[in-house]
């Protein structure tokens, strides 16, 4: 932080290395301890650090002061206070760490360049105003508002410094019992009495008295000591401002004298009502200030009544003198000016400004530009029409902002009361800077420049829409969780009936949209919004998945593992020998029975994971298959052989009913093989039916010869 000039360091205060911060150089000293300039190691930025005096490192009063202080300070944060940074010990002194402002404090720059123009002050203290209305939501009371705790940033922003007072000894805002008031000149009159009773009403008197140093370039109450001082802040009227600063509107005057009424029940009662009408102040809108309940103000004294009156006659002597003058001066200078207007008729320049204003042809920004450019070739006799021409086009810009603002109200609200906030956020991001341009000229930026700053504004707006924001996300939140709780519950159910698939559906999330319509959410948030809530329901279902994908691979193993120790088992059974089993059909048979032992089924086992069990299956099955064919094959050329075997010793005995009988009971038993036996047993089985043929046709031909045999008479015997 910058400020007040400061006495150098003494020589016995060599300051102590501090941890984690670089000092780079001294800033100032007061009377509880010095400000160096430092920079922070770690982030790489620069602080402003003050540490205690060595001689105050025992003053536990001092030390829980300035402890105070940076945890007040840590409890803010606010774009105009001064923020905390950190707090320490460090060989027995304490120091604080606080966010460096490069600039000069408000008494340094009056100081340099005299008091501030009303529009100019309007600007700085609007800011400082929200400020003191931050401390006072967070209970917090500054007890020493002065220009000399006010900052000036590069930006020339105003900022808010040293919260709670430090200790003094030896600066006239000190007690004889060494209890701190603040500064005389800025000090409340019941703050003055008893500092115990110093609360926000006392902050406003010294903001109002701080206010009134700056626009009338002196404090309201002045002496050669600080007991004159505060005997003024006690008794004494304040000095009228308007008469000490003629330009200064009625209407900050009245402000003024509010904020500085002794009777704290009629000063404003907090900041926000002193905020709403520094505001009206700046539209040039009169404030809500009864003036009956003013205090008196000091006016001039008589004496110097008649001395204003003869300098004012001695003026009007002079002005006679000017006008018989003036019109020789006035030709000289439209001589001198080719731009000048002519002796006599309008300002054609200003009248065409005047006619492109009536006609719209023109924003009020470019309006103001050229009048601006206008001014120093504007003649004498026309600066009345161009002061008029000139509070014209300012009041069109106000009219056109504030219409602005009450469209975009009107539409944010609409926006929030549909549901509609990504609307609403898009309306206050790009679109309310592009919108203010169309139509003014100026982006917010601008129209603070020309004092009309929309801060406060833009604030509550942004309050509005973050408020309706959380409350959807809250919302949001509550649906999720029910969203998400019922989705588990269905993969918990889905895995009690076995149904893998329907678990794994149900921890697929669908797209962001999607979601937030299925779990009944309405209202359309911009996207950044509900992106942690999102991503922590995608951790949490993936991490689920990744588990259930665990316990589905440790069941599909074990699966896997069955068929193989049931295949081993029935391939031992199918080469013990006859009757062979079918092996593959009980193989399967098996696997559908393990299925439904587990209370599960082909249907519901997962589509596109790994499927150990049903690959292992189909592998077992075939190479069952072969073996049992193989072995079938076998069998049935034992079975024909023997066949073939016995079948020909009954054709060599000449019993060819018996081969018959051999054949067709082979190949009743090569037959009976299941549809796809094998080519060898269809060869087989073929030359069985050739066998049998043969042993048919053989056993037709012998019974036919018998039948012959026997039909025949029977032959006579031969006698010798």
């Amino acid at each position: 932080m910058a400020g007040e000039p400061q006495r150098a360091p003494r020589r016995d205060e060599t300051p102590p290395s501090i941890p984690g911060y670089e000092l780079l150089g001294f800033i100032g000293r007061g009377s509880s301890g010095a400000v160096y300039r430092a920079r922070q190691q770690a982030v790489d930025r620069e602080v402003a650090i003050k540490i205690l005096h060595p001689h105050l490192v025992r003053e536990s009063r001092v030390v829980r002061r300035l402890q105070r202080e940076a945890r007040t300070t840590a409890r803010l944060a606010h774009p105009h206070i001064v923020s905390a940074v950190d707090m320490g010990e460090i060989q027995g002194r304490w120091w604080f760490a606080m966010e460096f402002v490069d600039g000069p404090s408000l008494a340094q720059r009056l100081r340099a360049e005299g008091r501030l123009r009303e529009r100019e002050a309007l600007r700085l203290f609007i800011p400082l105003c929200e400020a003191l209305g931050h401390l006072w939501e967070h209970g917090v009371v500054h007890r020493d508002i002065k220009p000399g705790n006010i900052l000036i940033d590069k930006t020339g922003g105003a900022r808010l410094a040293d919260l709670g007072l430090a200790v003094a000894e030896d600066d006239p805002s000190i007690t004889g019992t060494g209890g701190t008031l603040g500064t005389p000149h800025y000090i409340s009159p019941e703050q003055a009495v008893d500092p115990r009773r110093a609360d926000v009403k006392s902050d406003i008197w010294s903001f109002g008295a701080t206010l009134y140093h700056a626009v009338c370039g002196r404090p309201p109450f002045s002496g050669e000591s600080a007991a004159e001082v505060l005997s003024g802040v006690l008794y004494a009227p304040i000095p009228d401002p308007g008469e000490l600063t003629p330009t200064l509107s009625t209407r900050l005057a009245l402000v003024l004298r509010k904020c500085l009424t002794r009777d704290p029940t009629r000063r404003y009662q907090n900041p926000h009502e002193l905020l709403l009408d520094l505001e009206l102040v700046r539209e040039r809108r009169t404030p809500n200030v009864a003036r009956r309940l003013l205090d008196p103000v000091l006016r001039r004294s008589d004496r110097a009544r008649r001395a204003a009156l003869y300098a004012v006659g001695g003026l009007l002597l002079g002005l006679g003198a000017l006008v018989a003058l003036l019109p020789r001066f006035l030709r000289d200078e439209r001589a001198a000016d080719p731009l000048a207007a002519p002796e006599s008729g309008p300002f054609e320049a200003l009248e065409e400004l005047a006619s492109r204003r009536a006609d719209g042809l023109a924003r009020p920004a470019e309006l103001l530009g050229e009048l601006q450019e206008m001014e120093p070739r504007v003649p004498l006799r026309q600066r009345v029409r161009y002061e008029q021409l000139l509070r014209e086009v300012d009041t069109d810009l106000r009219r056109v902002v504030r219409a602005l603002r009450a469209e975009v109200d009107t539409e944010i609200e609409a926006d929030i009361h549909a549901g509609d906030l990504a609307a609403g956020w898009r309306r206050l991001g790009d679109e309310l800077e592009a919108r203010f341009v169309r139509s003014t000229g100026y982006g917010l930026a601008g129209l603070a420049s020309v004092g009309m700053s929309l801060g406060p504004w833009y604030e509550r707006l942004e309050l509005t829409l973050r408020a309706a924001t959380d409350m959807a996300i809250s919302e949001l939140t509550a649906l999720l969780l029910d969203w998400r709780n019922a989705r588990l519950s269905e993969v918990e159910s889905s895995l009690e009936q076995q149904d893998w698939e329907r678990a794994f559906a149900a921890l697929r999330l669908p797209d962001s949209s999607a979601l937030m319509g299925e779990a009944g959410f309405k209202l359309s948030l911009p996207e950044s919004s509900p992106e942690g809530l999102l991503n922590d329901l995608s951790l949490q279902f993936r991490r689920r998945s990744e588990r259930l994908l665990d316990d589905w691979q440790s069941l599909d193993h074990e699966l896997r593992d069955f068929v193989a120790t049931r295949r081993a088992t029935l391939e031992r059974q199918l080469r013990e020998g006859r009757p062979r089993i079918q092996a593959e059909r009980m193989l399967r048979d098996d696997f559908e029975r393990e299925l439904f032992d587990r209370r599960l089924s082909r249907e519901k086992m997962p589509a596109g994971l790994s499927r150990a069990g049903l690959e292992e299956l189909e592998s077992s099955a075939r190479a069952l298959a072969v073996l049992e064919a193989t072995f079938l094959d076998e069998d049935a050329r034992a079975d024909y052989a023997e066949a073939a075997e016995l079948a020909g010793d009954a054709l060599r005995c000449r019993d060819y009913a018996r081969a018959l009988a051999l054949w067709e009971e082979v190949r009743e038993r090569l037959g009976g093989a299941p549809p796809g036996t094998s080519s060898v047993r269809a060869e087989l089985t073929r030359r069985a039916e050739v066998g049998a043929a043969e042993a048919r046709a053989l056993d037709g031909l012998l019974e036919r010869v018998g039948e012959r045999v026997r039909a025949r008479p029977p032959a006579r015997a031969v006698r010798r």
